[in-house]
């Protein structure tokens, strides 16, 4: 598998260089307190989201 086909690229570069530096470059601080950043590619997610909604559908599915 190729991490590059599930993480985006300025992620994969913060990751490979290991860095306060590089970690903070990608971190958006839309609140206080509050950080985020892209991760996954959109493929990947849409993939992600394709298997939850179809395992939540199943009829072996029970909430407890």
């Amino acid at each position: 598998m190729n991490a590059a086909n599930f993480f985006v690229p300025s992620f994969l570069k913060a990751i490979s260089e290991n860095s306060e530096e590089s970690f903070r470059s990608i971190m958006v601080e839309p609140t206080p307190g509050v950080y985020t950043f892209e991760m996954f590619q959109p493929k990947f997610c849409e993939m992600l989201m394709a298997e939850v909604l179809s395992y939540s559908s199943c009829h072996f599915f029970v909430c407890k």
